[in-house]
Protein backbone atom coordinates (compact mmCIF):
# COMPACT_ATOMS: atom_id res chain seq x y z
CA UNK A 1 0.00 0.00 0.00
CA UNK A 2 1.21 3.73 -1.03
CA UNK A 3 2.39 5.29 1.69
CA UNK A 4 0.51 8.19 3.60
CA UNK A 5 3.66 10.78 2.71
CA UNK A 6 3.63 9.82 -0.95
CA UNK A 7 -0.18 10.60 -0.71
CA UNK A 8 -0.08 13.90 0.88
CA UNK A 9 2.93 15.11 -0.97
CA UNK A 10 1.05 14.63 -4.00
CA UNK A 11 -1.85 16.54 -3.04
CA UNK A 12 -1.72 20.77 -4.95
CA UNK A 13 -1.39 23.31 -2.42
CA UNK A 14 -5.34 24.25 -2.25
CA UNK A 15 -5.82 20.52 -1.59
CA UNK A 16 -3.22 20.43 0.89
CA UNK A 17 -5.03 23.85 2.71
CA UNK A 18 -8.08 22.03 2.63
CA UNK A 19 -7.04 18.77 4.64
CA UNK A 20 -5.45 21.16 7.02
CA UNK A 21 -8.90 22.89 7.27
CA UNK A 22 -10.65 19.71 8.16
CA UNK A 23 -8.28 17.97 11.20
CA UNK A 24 -7.63 19.89 14.66
CA UNK A 25 -5.42 22.90 14.07
CA UNK A 26 -3.47 22.13 17.99
CA UNK A 27 0.02 21.77 17.30
CA UNK A 28 0.02 18.89 19.54
CA UNK A 29 -2.33 17.27 17.22
CA UNK A 30 -1.51 14.03 16.00
CA UNK A 31 -2.97 14.25 12.77
CA UNK A 32 -1.70 17.74 12.57
CA UNK A 33 1.38 16.46 12.91
CA UNK A 34 1.59 13.84 10.21
CA UNK A 35 0.23 15.67 7.62
CA UNK A 36 2.77 18.56 8.24
CA UNK A 37 5.28 16.13 8.29
CA UNK A 38 4.21 14.39 5.07
CA UNK A 39 4.35 17.52 3.36
CA UNK A 40 7.98 18.27 4.62
CA UNK A 41 9.58 14.57 3.38
CA UNK A 42 8.84 11.43 1.90
CA UNK A 43 9.24 9.29 5.29
CA UNK A 44 7.47 5.68 5.43
CA UNK A 45 4.35 4.88 7.43
CA UNK A 46 7.02 3.51 10.30
CA UNK A 47 8.61 6.67 10.52
CA UNK A 48 4.97 8.78 10.85
CA UNK A 49 3.84 6.62 13.43
CA UNK A 50 7.43 6.99 15.80
CA UNK A 51 6.71 10.96 15.62
CA UNK A 52 3.25 10.67 17.07
CA UNK A 53 4.75 7.51 19.16
CA UNK A 54 2.25 5.73 18.18
CA UNK A 55 1.70 1.87 17.32
CA UNK A 56 1.14 0.37 14.37
CA UNK A 57 -2.64 -0.15 14.95
CA UNK A 58 -3.38 3.54 16.44
CA UNK A 59 -1.31 4.85 13.20
CA UNK A 60 -3.18 2.43 10.65
CA UNK A 61 -6.80 3.53 11.89
CA UNK A 62 -5.29 7.77 11.39
CA UNK A 63 -4.30 6.85 7.94
CA UNK A 64 -7.26 5.08 7.37
CA UNK A 65 -8.88 8.69 8.85
CA UNK A 66 -6.46 11.06 6.48
CA UNK A 67 -7.40 9.32 2.95
CA UNK A 68 -11.16 9.36 3.77
CA UNK A 69 -10.61 12.90 4.12
CA UNK A 70 -8.34 12.96 1.34
CA UNK A 71 -10.64 11.47 -1.08
CA UNK A 72 -13.56 13.83 -0.23
CA UNK A 73 -11.50 16.79 -0.83
CA UNK A 74 -10.46 15.05 -3.99
CA UNK A 75 -14.21 13.94 -4.79
CA UNK A 76 -15.10 18.03 -4.51
CA UNK A 77 -13.32 18.01 -8.04
CA UNK A 78 -14.77 14.97 -9.73
CA UNK A 79 -18.48 14.02 -11.09
CA UNK A 80 -18.71 11.04 -8.36
CA UNK A 81 -21.47 8.76 -8.84
CA UNK A 82 -23.11 10.12 -5.72
CA UNK A 83 -23.10 13.86 -7.22
CA UNK A 84 -24.28 12.97 -10.35
CA UNK A 85 -27.02 10.95 -8.52
CA UNK A 86 -28.01 13.98 -6.20
CA UNK A 87 -28.11 16.29 -9.59
CA UNK A 88 -30.56 13.71 -11.19
CA UNK A 89 -32.68 13.64 -7.78
CA UNK A 90 -33.22 17.20 -8.15
CA UNK A 91 -34.80 16.29 -11.41
CA UNK A 92 -37.24 13.41 -10.28
CA UNK A 93 -40.55 15.93 -10.15
CA UNK A 94 -40.36 17.33 -13.07
CA UNK A 95 -40.65 14.17 -15.36
CA UNK A 96 -44.46 14.83 -14.24
CA UNK A 97 -44.40 17.18 -16.84
CA UNK A 98 -42.56 14.82 -19.49
CA UNK A 99 -44.04 14.77 -22.75
CA UNK A 100 -42.56 10.86 -22.98
CA UNK A 101 -44.69 9.44 -20.39
CA UNK A 102 -42.75 5.42 -21.18
CA UNK A 103 -39.34 7.01 -21.77
CA UNK A 104 -39.58 8.52 -18.39
CA UNK A 105 -41.70 5.85 -16.23
CA UNK A 106 -38.08 3.34 -17.98
CA UNK A 107 -35.43 6.38 -16.46
CA UNK A 108 -37.25 6.42 -13.24
CA UNK A 109 -37.19 2.72 -12.68
CA UNK A 110 -33.14 2.26 -13.69
CA UNK A 111 -32.55 5.55 -11.76
CA UNK A 112 -34.33 3.92 -8.86
CA UNK A 113 -31.99 0.61 -8.93
CA UNK A 114 -28.83 2.95 -8.55
CA UNK A 115 -30.55 4.82 -5.30
CA UNK A 116 -31.13 1.79 -3.55
CA UNK A 117 -27.76 0.98 -3.61
CA UNK A 118 -27.01 4.21 -1.74
CA UNK A 119 -29.93 3.42 0.57
CA UNK A 120 -31.41 6.76 -0.79
CA UNK A 121 -34.87 6.18 0.58
CA UNK A 122 -36.29 9.59 0.29
CA UNK A 123 -35.53 9.76 -3.59
CA UNK A 124 -36.99 6.47 -4.02
CA UNK A 125 -40.63 7.51 -2.18
CA UNK A 126 -40.13 10.54 -4.82
CA UNK A 127 -39.68 8.07 -7.78
CA UNK A 128 -42.20 6.36 -6.64
CA UNK A 129 -44.94 8.70 -6.40
CA UNK A 130 -44.04 10.42 -9.80
CA UNK A 131 -44.25 6.75 -11.71
CA UNK A 132 -47.91 6.48 -9.97
CA UNK A 133 -48.88 10.04 -11.16
CA UNK A 134 -47.24 9.12 -14.64
CA UNK A 135 -48.35 5.40 -15.22
CA UNK A 136 -51.69 4.31 -16.85
CA UNK A 137 -52.02 0.87 -15.85
CA UNK A 138 -54.11 0.78 -13.20
CA UNK A 139 -52.46 -2.10 -11.50
CA UNK A 140 -49.21 -0.53 -11.46
CA UNK A 141 -50.20 2.87 -10.31
CA UNK A 142 -52.02 1.09 -7.42
CA UNK A 143 -48.72 -0.51 -6.89
CA UNK A 144 -46.51 2.37 -6.84
CA UNK A 145 -48.94 4.58 -5.03
CA UNK A 146 -48.83 2.09 -1.94
CA UNK A 147 -44.91 1.46 -2.30
CA UNK A 148 -44.63 5.59 -1.87
CA UNK A 149 -46.95 5.01 1.06
CA UNK A 150 -45.03 2.33 2.62
CA UNK A 151 -41.78 4.58 2.20
CA UNK A 152 -43.49 7.78 3.87
CA UNK A 153 -44.29 5.36 6.69
CA UNK A 154 -41.02 4.24 6.98
CA UNK A 155 -39.23 7.79 6.92
CA UNK A 156 -41.49 8.83 9.83
CA UNK A 157 -40.35 5.38 11.56
CA UNK A 158 -37.00 6.83 10.79
CA UNK A 159 -37.71 9.86 11.92
CA UNK A 160 -39.41 8.12 15.37
CA UNK A 161 -35.74 6.11 15.89
CA UNK A 162 -33.62 8.95 14.98
CA UNK A 163 -35.38 11.03 18.41
CA UNK A 164 -35.71 8.15 20.42
CA UNK A 165 -31.87 6.94 20.25
CA UNK A 166 -30.87 10.56 21.28
CA UNK A 167 -33.30 10.98 23.77
CA UNK A 168 -32.40 7.39 25.05
CA UNK A 169 -28.41 8.85 25.59
CA UNK A 170 -29.99 11.96 27.60
CA UNK A 171 -31.69 9.39 29.81
CA UNK A 172 -28.51 7.32 30.10
CA UNK A 173 -26.54 10.29 30.74
CA UNK A 174 -29.01 10.62 33.91
CA UNK A 175 -29.16 7.18 34.99
CA UNK A 176 -25.33 7.33 35.49
CA UNK A 177 -25.42 10.48 37.23
CA UNK A 178 -28.10 9.21 39.78
CA UNK A 179 -28.85 5.21 39.18
CA UNK A 180 -32.21 4.40 39.78
CA UNK A 181 -35.09 2.16 39.04
CA UNK A 182 -37.42 5.10 37.54
CA UNK A 183 -34.44 6.02 35.09
CA UNK A 184 -33.47 2.21 34.15
CA UNK A 185 -36.91 1.85 33.08
CA UNK A 186 -36.83 4.49 30.89
CA UNK A 187 -33.99 2.86 29.20
CA UNK A 188 -35.77 -0.40 28.89
CA UNK A 189 -38.40 1.64 27.47
CA UNK A 190 -36.51 3.42 24.78
CA UNK A 191 -34.65 -0.35 23.70
CA UNK A 192 -38.27 -1.69 23.62
CA UNK A 193 -39.43 1.57 21.14
CA UNK A 194 -36.41 0.96 19.25
CA UNK A 195 -36.72 -2.87 18.62
CA UNK A 196 -40.04 -1.93 17.44
CA UNK A 197 -39.88 0.29 15.53
CA UNK A 198 -36.75 -2.16 14.10
CA UNK A 199 -39.52 -4.60 13.40
CA UNK A 200 -41.76 -2.77 11.62
CA UNK A 201 -39.38 -1.67 9.02
CA UNK A 202 -36.79 -4.07 8.26
CA UNK A 203 -33.79 -1.40 6.75
CA UNK A 204 -30.27 -1.56 8.08
CA UNK A 205 -30.63 2.33 9.42
CA UNK A 206 -33.06 1.28 12.01
CA UNK A 207 -30.98 -2.08 12.84
CA UNK A 208 -27.78 0.89 13.52
CA UNK A 209 -30.08 2.46 15.76
CA UNK A 210 -31.59 -0.15 17.67
CA UNK A 211 -27.79 -2.10 17.59
CA UNK A 212 -25.93 0.97 19.23
CA UNK A 213 -28.54 1.67 22.12
CA UNK A 214 -28.72 -2.06 22.73
CA UNK A 215 -24.91 -2.67 23.05
CA UNK A 216 -24.53 0.86 25.15
CA UNK A 217 -27.47 -0.31 27.78
CA UNK A 218 -25.40 -3.82 28.27
CA UNK A 219 -22.25 -2.32 28.78
CA UNK A 220 -23.60 0.74 31.31
CA UNK A 221 -26.29 -1.13 33.09
CA UNK A 222 -25.16 -4.61 33.67
CA UNK A 223 -24.21 -5.55 37.47
CA UNK A 224 -22.45 -9.01 36.12
CA UNK A 225 -18.91 -9.45 34.67
CA UNK A 226 -19.33 -12.52 34.06
CA UNK A 227 -22.48 -12.74 32.41
CA UNK A 228 -21.32 -9.65 30.66
CA UNK A 229 -17.92 -11.88 29.41
CA UNK A 230 -20.58 -14.73 28.04
CA UNK A 231 -21.87 -12.33 25.64
CA UNK A 232 -18.69 -11.52 24.05
CA UNK A 233 -19.49 -13.37 20.96
CA UNK A 234 -22.40 -11.94 20.24
CA UNK A 235 -20.91 -8.37 21.10
CA UNK A 236 -18.16 -8.97 18.54
CA UNK A 237 -20.49 -10.15 15.88
CA UNK A 238 -23.20 -6.92 16.01
CA UNK A 239 -20.85 -4.83 16.14
CA UNK A 240 -19.12 -5.95 13.35
CA UNK A 241 -22.47 -5.92 11.67
CA UNK A 242 -22.28 -2.26 12.61
CA UNK A 243 -18.86 -1.98 10.66
CA UNK A 244 -20.09 -3.89 7.44
CA UNK A 245 -22.94 -1.41 7.24
CA UNK A 246 -20.76 1.55 7.66
CA UNK A 247 -18.59 0.11 4.92
CA UNK A 248 -21.47 -0.53 2.85
CA UNK A 249 -22.98 2.85 3.04
CA UNK A 250 -20.08 5.16 3.37
CA UNK A 251 -21.57 7.82 1.73
CA UNK A 252 -24.70 8.03 4.29
CA UNK A 253 -23.66 11.24 6.89
CA UNK A 254 -25.04 9.57 10.04
CA UNK A 255 -22.72 6.28 8.98
CA UNK A 256 -19.76 8.91 8.02
CA UNK A 257 -19.76 10.70 11.18
CA UNK A 258 -20.79 7.47 13.55
CA UNK A 259 -18.02 5.37 12.41
CA UNK A 260 -15.64 5.87 15.36
CA UNK A 261 -18.53 3.91 17.69
CA UNK A 262 -17.16 0.35 16.69
CA UNK A 263 -14.29 1.16 18.20
CA UNK A 264 -15.93 2.82 20.80
CA UNK A 265 -18.08 0.31 21.76
CA UNK A 266 -15.25 -2.86 21.72
CA UNK A 267 -13.36 -0.63 23.75
CA UNK A 268 -16.14 -0.09 26.31
CA UNK A 269 -17.14 -3.63 26.24
CA UNK A 270 -13.46 -5.21 26.71
CA UNK A 271 -12.92 -2.54 29.52
CA UNK A 272 -16.03 -3.34 31.32
CA UNK A 273 -14.96 -7.03 30.79
CA UNK A 274 -11.83 -5.94 32.52
CA UNK A 275 -10.00 -7.80 29.41
CA UNK A 276 -8.03 -4.87 29.63
CA UNK A 277 -5.45 -5.52 27.00
CA UNK A 278 -8.32 -6.04 24.11
CA UNK A 279 -9.76 -2.74 25.50
CA UNK A 280 -6.08 -0.70 25.23
CA UNK A 281 -6.08 -2.09 21.62
CA UNK A 282 -9.23 -0.77 20.99
CA UNK A 283 -9.24 2.22 22.85
CA UNK A 284 -6.38 3.42 20.53
CA UNK A 285 -8.21 3.42 17.53
CA UNK A 286 -10.65 5.30 19.38
CA UNK A 287 -7.99 8.23 20.43
CA UNK A 288 -7.82 9.27 17.04
CA UNK A 289 -11.28 9.10 16.12
CA UNK A 290 -12.35 11.16 19.43
CA UNK A 291 -9.76 14.06 18.32
CA UNK A 292 -12.10 14.79 15.06
CA UNK A 293 -15.08 14.99 17.31
CA UNK A 294 -13.94 17.29 19.34
CA UNK A 295 -16.44 20.33 19.49
CA UNK A 296 -19.48 18.66 18.38
CA UNK A 297 -22.00 18.45 21.06
CA UNK A 298 -24.03 15.48 19.95
CA UNK A 299 -20.40 13.54 20.37
CA UNK A 300 -19.71 15.16 24.21
CA UNK A 301 -21.55 11.55 26.04
CA UNK A 302 -18.79 9.51 23.95
CA UNK A 303 -15.79 12.22 24.91
CA UNK A 304 -16.56 11.77 28.28
CA UNK A 305 -17.27 8.11 28.54
CA UNK A 306 -13.57 7.59 25.95
CA UNK A 307 -12.01 9.33 29.02
CA UNK A 308 -14.12 7.30 31.84
CA UNK A 309 -12.43 4.43 30.16
CA UNK A 310 -8.63 5.66 29.82
CA UNK A 311 -9.24 6.17 33.72
CA UNK A 312 -9.74 2.51 34.06
CA UNK A 313 -7.56 1.46 31.81
CA UNK A 314 -4.86 3.58 33.90
CA UNK A 315 -5.51 1.46 36.57
CA UNK A 316 -4.21 -1.38 35.17
CA UNK A 317 -1.81 -0.06 32.28
CA UNK A 318 -0.21 3.07 33.72
CA UNK A 319 2.53 3.51 31.64
CA UNK A 320 0.46 2.80 28.14
CA UNK A 321 -1.88 5.51 29.25
CA UNK A 322 -1.41 9.11 28.44
CA UNK A 323 -3.56 10.16 30.96
CA UNK A 324 -3.71 14.23 29.93
CA UNK A 325 -4.53 13.77 26.29
CA UNK A 326 -6.96 16.25 24.90
CA UNK A 327 -7.89 17.20 27.93
CA UNK A 328 -6.40 21.02 27.52
CA UNK A 329 -8.44 20.81 23.97
CA UNK A 330 -11.84 19.79 25.69
CA UNK A 331 -11.34 22.11 28.37
CA UNK A 332 -10.80 25.16 25.76
CA UNK A 333 -13.46 24.32 23.73
CA UNK A 334 -16.60 26.14 24.49
CA UNK A 335 -19.11 23.71 22.85
CA UNK A 336 -17.68 20.84 25.39
CA UNK A 337 -17.48 22.89 28.46
CA UNK A 338 -20.94 24.01 28.75
CA UNK A 339 -21.85 24.56 32.62
CA UNK A 340 -25.19 23.85 31.29
CA UNK A 341 -24.96 20.42 30.47
CA UNK A 342 -24.77 18.99 33.92
CA UNK A 343 -23.60 15.45 32.53
CA UNK A 344 -20.58 17.01 30.65
CA UNK A 345 -19.43 19.91 32.91
CA UNK A 346 -19.83 17.59 36.29
CA UNK A 347 -17.93 14.35 34.48
CA UNK A 348 -15.23 16.31 32.72
CA UNK A 349 -13.78 18.18 36.37
CA UNK A 350 -14.43 15.09 37.76
CA UNK A 351 -11.94 13.28 35.22
CA UNK A 352 -10.21 15.95 35.29
CA UNK A 353 -9.57 16.12 39.03
CA UNK A 354 -8.69 12.36 39.10
CA UNK A 355 -5.80 13.12 36.42
CA UNK A 356 -4.60 15.42 38.70
CA UNK A 357 -4.74 13.24 41.62
CA UNK A 358 -3.02 10.06 40.10
CA UNK A 359 -0.23 12.98 38.50
CA UNK A 360 0.06 13.95 42.57
CA UNK A 361 -1.36 17.56 42.06
CA UNK A 362 -3.68 17.41 45.02
CA UNK A 363 -3.92 20.76 45.09
CA UNK A 364 -5.19 21.28 41.87
CA UNK A 365 -7.59 18.27 42.93
CA UNK A 366 -8.77 19.68 46.04
CA UNK A 367 -9.99 22.62 44.03
CA UNK A 368 -11.50 21.17 40.94
CA UNK A 369 -13.02 18.82 43.85
CA UNK A 370 -14.28 22.22 45.34
CA UNK A 371 -15.80 23.23 42.02
CA UNK A 372 -18.12 20.17 41.50
CA UNK A 373 -19.07 20.77 44.89
CA UNK A 374 -20.28 24.21 44.85
CA UNK A 375 -22.66 23.34 41.20
CA UNK A 376 -26.43 23.85 42.67
CA UNK A 377 -27.89 20.82 40.95
CA UNK A 378 -25.25 18.44 42.62
CA UNK A 379 -27.78 17.43 45.32
CA UNK A 380 -30.62 16.25 42.17
CA UNK A 381 -27.89 13.30 42.11
CA UNK A 382 -27.31 11.55 45.10
CA UNK A 383 -24.86 8.89 43.60
CA UNK A 384 -22.62 11.74 42.19
CA UNK A 385 -22.83 13.83 45.03
CA UNK A 386 -22.18 10.95 47.37
CA UNK A 387 -18.75 10.05 45.50
CA UNK A 388 -18.24 13.70 45.37
CA UNK A 389 -17.88 13.85 48.85
CA UNK A 390 -15.95 10.65 49.82
CA UNK A 391 -13.88 11.45 47.23
CA UNK A 392 -12.74 15.16 48.80
CA UNK A 393 -13.14 13.21 52.99
CA UNK A 394 -10.16 10.67 51.18
CA UNK A 395 -8.29 13.65 49.95
CA UNK A 396 -8.01 15.73 52.49
CA UNK A 397 -7.70 12.70 55.32
CA UNK A 398 -4.39 11.55 52.58
CA UNK A 399 -2.90 14.98 52.75
CA UNK A 400 -4.18 15.07 56.49
CA UNK A 401 -6.39 17.60 57.11
CA UNK A 402 -8.88 15.72 59.44
CA UNK A 403 -11.07 18.29 60.12
CA UNK A 404 -12.06 19.14 56.26
CA UNK A 405 -11.99 15.28 56.08
CA UNK A 406 -15.01 15.19 58.69
CA UNK A 407 -16.54 17.74 56.93
CA UNK A 408 -17.58 16.03 54.10
CA UNK A 409 -18.06 12.68 55.79
CA UNK A 410 -20.28 15.03 57.77
CA UNK A 411 -22.04 16.14 54.71
CA UNK A 412 -22.02 12.46 53.00
CA UNK A 413 -24.07 11.45 56.25
CA UNK A 414 -26.64 13.84 55.55
CA UNK A 415 -27.46 12.60 52.16
CA UNK A 416 -26.98 9.15 53.13
CA UNK A 417 -29.99 9.93 56.09
CA UNK A 418 -32.56 11.25 53.78
CA UNK A 419 -32.12 8.59 50.83
CA UNK A 420 -34.16 5.52 49.55
CA UNK A 421 -30.89 3.37 48.46
CA UNK A 422 -28.95 2.01 51.03
CA UNK A 423 -25.88 2.63 49.89
CA UNK A 424 -23.68 0.16 52.04
CA UNK A 425 -21.11 0.60 49.78
CA UNK A 426 -20.52 4.47 50.84
CA UNK A 427 -21.20 3.38 54.33
CA UNK A 428 -18.06 1.11 54.54
CA UNK A 429 -15.94 3.51 53.18
CA UNK A 430 -16.69 6.07 55.69
CA UNK A 431 -15.64 3.72 58.29
CA UNK A 432 -12.80 3.00 56.33
CA UNK A 433 -11.66 6.26 56.70
CA UNK A 434 -12.61 6.56 60.34
CA UNK A 435 -10.35 4.33 61.24
CA UNK A 436 -7.46 7.01 60.67
CA UNK A 437 -9.13 8.57 63.36
CA UNK A 438 -8.75 6.15 65.87
CA UNK A 439 -5.61 6.77 68.65
CA UNK A 440 -4.01 3.98 67.17
CA UNK A 441 -0.38 3.52 66.42
CA UNK A 442 0.19 3.61 62.83
CA UNK A 443 0.77 -0.05 61.86
CA UNK A 444 -3.14 -1.05 63.70
CA UNK A 445 -4.10 1.93 61.40
CA UNK A 446 -2.66 0.54 58.43
CA UNK A 447 -3.76 -3.12 58.80
CA UNK A 448 -7.41 -2.12 60.02
CA UNK A 449 -7.31 -0.25 56.69
CA UNK A 450 -6.27 -3.20 54.54
CA UNK A 451 -9.53 -4.89 55.97
CA UNK A 452 -12.04 -2.67 55.82
CA UNK A 453 -10.24 -2.16 52.23
CA UNK A 454 -11.74 -5.09 51.38
CA UNK A 455 -14.76 -5.51 52.70
CA UNK A 456 -15.73 -1.82 50.99
CA UNK A 457 -14.59 -3.56 47.67
CA UNK A 458 -17.14 -6.54 48.24
CA UNK A 459 -19.54 -3.83 48.65
CA UNK A 460 -18.94 -2.03 45.70
CA UNK A 461 -20.09 -3.63 43.28
CA UNK A 462 -23.43 -3.15 40.63
CA UNK A 463 -24.78 0.00 39.13
CA UNK A 464 -24.18 1.58 42.57
CA UNK A 465 -20.57 1.02 42.45
CA UNK A 466 -18.51 4.69 43.87
CA UNK A 467 -15.11 6.15 43.70
CA UNK A 468 -14.53 3.06 41.08
CA UNK A 469 -11.81 5.31 39.59
CA UNK A 470 -10.36 5.46 42.79
CA UNK A 471 -7.34 2.84 43.21
CA UNK A 472 -6.07 2.60 46.89
CA UNK A 473 -2.52 1.75 46.60
CA UNK A 474 -0.67 0.03 49.59
CA UNK A 475 1.25 3.36 49.71
CA UNK A 476 -2.13 5.56 50.42
CA UNK A 477 -2.54 3.05 52.88
CA UNK A 478 0.47 3.53 54.56
CA UNK A 479 0.41 7.60 54.10
CA UNK A 480 -3.56 7.21 55.25
CA UNK A 481 -2.13 5.37 58.71
CA UNK A 482 1.21 7.86 59.37
CA UNK A 483 0.54 9.49 62.43
CA UNK A 484 2.69 12.48 60.78
CA UNK A 485 0.92 13.28 58.10
CA UNK A 486 0.90 17.11 56.82
CA UNK A 487 -1.08 19.04 54.36
CA UNK A 488 1.00 18.58 50.78
CA UNK A 489 0.63 22.31 48.65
Amino acid sequence: MESLSKIIRRLSNEEYELLLSSIPSDKFSKPFIIVEKCKEADYTDAELANFISSSQGAFHTLKSRLNDKIAQIVAQKVDTPIRGLMEEANKISAHVYSSNRQHSIRYLKELEKQFLEYGLFNEIANIHKTIAILSSNREEKRAYLNSYNKHIAYNLALSKAENTFYSFLVNLEFYELNPNQEEFEKLDKKISELKNIKQLHHTHKLEVFYKIASLLFLCLSSNDIDELKMKEIEVETDIKHLDEIFNKYALDEFYSNYRFITNFLFALYYTNCENFIRGHHFYEKLSIDIEYNIGKPIFNFFIIKYLQIRLELFKRLKDEIELSLYIDTIENNSEVLDEEDQYVYINFLKSKAIINFYQKNYKNTGQLINTIKSIPLLKNYQKTDIEIKLFSAFLYNLLGETELSKQNISSCLRILKNTTQEYINAKEFIKFLKITFKPLESEAIYQKLKIQQNIFQSFNVGNFRILGFLNITDENLRKLADKKRFFVD
